[in-house]
């Protein structure tokens, strides 16, 4: 729990903002850098406020009161590569940040792809090389 506390008139006492804490992923994925599991792994959404109440998505849009909530007795199960959004809601306190986690399979990661091909480093001083990735938030 996070409490900030400003002056806000020198007659007056100082007040007090509570923000849920923000959700957590068991086990972690990568935010930057997606983590490698195996498909099939369970994926856990955690907060440690008390009463909390966990919205999520895994279509990699931000969650919003339409989404699921997340029910601790069923898991996410990793089925394919994807990116968890979370947000934890309480009554009476501000809702926490946003959490993202990413998660590949390792079978399911594309190969890069180079261009130019390798028969054209031979013929330049300077070759300009693009990769692309076709995975997505790659």
């Amino acid at each position: 729990m996070i409490v900030f506390s400003c002056p806000v008139d020198p007659g007056f006492t100082n007040i007090s903002q509570v923000l849920v804490d923000d959700p957590f992923f068991s086990p972690d994925g990568g935010y930057s850098n997606a983590v490698s599991y195996e498909k099939g792994t369970k994926i856990s959404i955690l907060c440690s406020t008390k009463g909390a109440v966990i919205r999520y998505t895994t279509n990699g849009l931000d969650p919003t009161s339409d989404s699921p909530i997340f029910e601790n007795q069923s898991p996410i199960i990793l089925d394919r590569p994807m990116t968890i959004k979370a947000i934890a809601h309480k009554s009476g306190l501000e809702s926490s940040q946003m959490s993202i986690a990413t998660y590949t399979i390792p079978d399911e990661v594309p190969a890069l792809e180079v261009t130019p091909t390798e028969e054209y480093f031979g013929t330049s001083d300077e070759v300009v090389v693009t990769m692309n990735c076709n995975l997505p938030d790659a």
